[in-house]
This record gives structure tokens, sequence and C-alpha cells, in this order.
């Protein structure tokens, strides 16, 4: 049996704040769109980026989140009002909270293949 599902749910802390969300993986053009900035992995280990391949890894994962997200809540601003996913999505104040919810994006969208046993 697959273990796919449509959407993903995550929880991030952020602040105090817990946020849970719910997006779906990557589509085949959006994957086609980001993995020209995936960092090439050798040996077990992640290649050094440059930070201009890195930013545009970055925007291009935020922009499939734009789409994918389906739910964002949790996360208040210092008024205690919530914050939209659209809002938080274009903001560099949100940089780490973004990059954790990238990253899962990115894992989630790959098939895991299990080591075979020898």
């Amino acid at each position: 049996m697959s273990n796919f599902l449509p959407l993903v749910k995550k929880e991030y802390e952020f602040e105090g704040d817990t946020i849970a969300t719910e997006f779906s993986r990557l589509t085949r053009a959006q994957m086609l769109s980001v993995s020209p900035y995936i960092p090439e992995v050798k040996n077990g280990k992640a290649a050094v980026q440059s930070s201009e391949d890195s930013m545009r890894f970055m925007d291009k994962a935020i922009d499939a989140l734009k789409e994918n997200m389906q739910v964002f809540t949790g996360l208040k601003d210092g008024e205690g009002n919530a914050l939209e996913f659209a809002a938080v999505a274009d903001q560099s104040y949100f940089t780490t909270l973004l990059a954790q919810i990238a990253g899962d994006l990115m894992s989630e969208s790959m098939v895991k293949e299990k080591k075979l046993k020898k």
C-alpha cells in the first residue's frame, strides 16, 4: 500500500505560537521548477550551495507553498491577531519558519526508498 496522502499535516513552533499546517505535496511542474536549486548530495552530505542558489530555492519553494497551503492556523502578531499564510510568506521576518515548512514540503514530496537488507 502507498504511503501517499493528499495533504501533509505538520505543526511548527515559532516565538511561542504553535502553527498547524496542512499542505499538498509538490506537483510535477513545481518539482521541475525547484529541482535545479536542490543541493547535490554526495557521500551522504549535501554540497555547499551558493547563497544565490539557496535564495532561488527558497523563492521557488515558497511560491509552491503559496499554491499548496490549505490550512495555516495558530500564528499571531504582537497584538494577538491571526496571521494568514499569504501575509507571512512574503515577510523576511518569518524566514526560519518558512525554511522549516519548505524543507518538509520537499521531504514529503519525495518517495523515501528503504534500504534493502543484505
